[in-house]
């Protein structure tokens, strides 16, 4: 983690929730973040599909951005017309990379959702699957939202930042190669901008 501190002015640890819509772009819902350092907070909802805000994050190159799943936030990030952050760290590539051909000691498959991964490295205050289930049910309806219902969806968004937050501290040790991990985070912006972009058959 101090290596990361001299590297980069300020680091944040962000969550997004959005709709899917099948084919085409995600639309945004809510963002929550929190940077390591000072331990500010922002959020940001959105009350309508199509609706533009100006971005609360920081995507220069000062700054570091720790996602579990980058794809999918990315892919929130450029729907919301804020284009892609400069440098990003996915916990979730670094746990794929920590667990590539292993098991668990019964020798089942190592799960690597963030619930999952939280719970193997003893992060108990987490979300019930069931819970999070319905959170994701709900999203997927889409707009429009209540307000009690924007409340408790930016309430799930913050949960998932605090685990990975925490999940942060418990990991990066682990993490050899800081450079390559980084690198991975690039590879994951250019596979949001392949999802972003899509594919066409060509004549």
């Amino acid at each position: 983690m101090h290596r990361l501190l001299r590297m980069f002015r300020e680091i944040w640890v962000w969550d997004s929730e959005f709709v899917v819509v099948p084919g085409w772009h995600v639309t945004p819902v809510c963002i929550a973040g929190v940077e390591v350092r000072s331990g500010a907070s922002v959020t940001a909802t959105f009350d309508h599909a199509g609706q533009r805000m100006q971005n609360p994050l920081p995507f220069g190159p000062d700054a570091l951005h720790i996602l579990f799943s980058a794809t999918a936030d990315l892919g929130f990030s450029l729907a919301a017309g804020w284009g892609l952050p400069c440098n990003v760290l996915d916990l979730w590539a670094e746990r794929r990379v920590l667990t590539n051909n292993k098991t668990d000691r019964y020798g089942n498959e190592i799960h690597t959702d963030l619930v999952s991964t939280c719970h193997d490295y003893g992060i108990i205050d987490t979300i019930s699957y069931e819970a999070e289930e319905a959170n994701r049910m709900r999203i997927a309806q889409g707009f429009p939202f209540t307000g009690e219902e924007t409340h408790h969806l930016v309430g799930y968004c913050k949960g998932d930042v605090k685990m990975t937050r925490t999940l942060l501290d418990r990991m990066i040790g682990q993490i050899g190669d800081i450079d390559q991990a980084l690198h991975r985070g690039r590879c994951m912006k250019a596979v949001a901008c392949m999802e972003w972009n899509g594919v066409t058959s060509g004549r």
